[in-house]
């Protein structure tokens, strides 16, 4: 009780100190907020926390603690990972629970928290910290789908930072470790949320952020998660879609105001000359109808939803091929298939908004029918990522909060 007294005492001395301290350091954040490796039928992972969520220290999500642990994940799993990062410097477990409230989380295999390094560094009273998580854990357990998979990461040891004065270092230290604690207790208080001890060799400061410090952490992150991911093929759940939602995402987005970019038109020429097909497109439907934003080798054609392949293509997150059409009773009688232009093969990958609604799909199609098999399917996947990305990054939607 005296040691906790004398650290509450100690508090705005330290905060001081930290403020001022990082009013000299220079603060890189990775631009981008996600991280993918390739593959088919992904497990998704929402990362969400401080600093270390965030990549301080390094240009690109793929360098930083996302795309790292993406990787390993994949390498034990076998299977593609999509990591969405929501970060912030410097995220309380009451922000995080903001956040949360709004998150799509029924999108996502596995929630991974990254909380409490400035919490330690600042002495949060470990009431506070243990009440403001209580809170946060009740709304993941009250809002999340039952099938999402939560992990609270450990604070790790903040007195061994650089630069920290040796009696900050011990009081910071003392505390994280009084954190966790708390943490624990509170996980065991909710089954659905698993608390990950993390106790790594070295830590990295916003100064000194590195791809070889975020791998030695995705190393001992990865296994948990892994394992959290164990699934069957095929046993997915995909909730159905917000028609309301998808339509104002679309209004958004403004994907109309996207058409007269040759980006697009570059992504789908790639992938007719990829894959060998008649044509190829860049598609979304918008109420009763397919528009479409970019096409190569064919015209665009006023297509109505309901007779559209993309109909289908967006009712998963996951690639949809459909390798005759004209075996296929849900096709055989098509006017695109039984006349002009005699469309045999399909396939789609869907294209989501930033808030994970699935919005249109890039799609390849010929007049012969045709094999598809995992290369194929991850290749499409990385094509459709890339219209993904572009639709994002122009300035027609933000990204996630950083």
């Amino acid at each position: 009780m005296l040691q906790e007294l004398r650290s509450i005492a100690m508090r705005p001395v330290l905060m001081a100190w930290w403020a001022r301290s990082r009013l000299g350091w220079t603060f890189q954040l990775p631009a981008d907020s996600h991280a993918h490796t390739r593959g088919v039928d992904p497990d998704r992972i929402l990362l969400m926390g401080d600093g270390a969520a965030a990549g301080l220290g390094v240009l690109a999500q793929d360098l930083a603690l996302a795309g790292q642990l993406a990787r390993r994940v994949t390498a034990l799993t076998g299977r593609a990972i999509d990591v969405d990062v929501v970060a912030e410097r410097d995220m309380s477990p009451s922000r995080a629970q903001q956040l949360l409230l709004t998150a799509p989380l029924a999108r996502y295999d596995v929630l991974l928290l990254v909380l409490g390094t400035g919490d330690a560094l600042t002495i949060t009273p470990t009431s506070k910290w243990q009440r403001d998580l209580e809170r946060m854990c009740d709304t993941i357990e009250s809002s999340a789908p039952a099938s999402l998979r939560t992990f609270m990461v450990g604070i790790p040891d903040v007195g061994t930072l650089d630069g920290l004065p040796r009696f900050f270092s011990l009081m910071a230290g003392g505390h994280g470790r009084k954190l966790n604690a708390a943490t624990h207790t509170v996980c065991a208080r909710h089954p659905r949320i698993t608390y990950l001890p993390f106790d790594p060799d070295r830590l990295a400061d916003g100064r000194r952020g590195s791809k070889e410090t975020y791998g030695h952490w995705a190393e001992l992150i990865a296994p948990a998660v892994a394992l959290g991911l164990g699934r069957m093929p095929g046993t997915r759940c995909f909730g159905p879609q917000d028609e309301a939602r998808r339509q104002n995402a679309l209004h958004e987005l403004s994907v109309t105001g996207a058409a007269s970019d040759p980006r697009f038109t570059a992504i789908v020429s790639s992938a007719r000359n990829l894959f060998g097909t008649t044509a190829a497109a860049i598609t979304f439907l918008d109420g009763d109808r397919v528009a479409f934003l970019a096409v190569n080798g064919a015209s665009p054609a006023a297509i109505t939803r309901e007779s559209s392949f993309c109909t289908l293509t967006i009712e998963r997150a996951e690639v949809h091929v459909v390798t005759d059409a004209s075996r296929d009773r849900r096709f055989a009688n098509h006017p695109h298939v039984a006349g002009s232009p005699h469309i045999k093969f399909y396939a789609g990958y869907p294209i989501e908004a930033p808030d994970g609604t699935r919005i249109g799909a890039l799609c390849i199609f010929d007049t012969t029918p045709r094999a598809f098999g995992g290369a194929d399917a991850s290749l499409l996947r990385s094509l459709a990522q890339q219209a993904q990305a572009l639709l994002w990054q122009a300035g027609w939607a933000a990204p996630a909060p950083v």
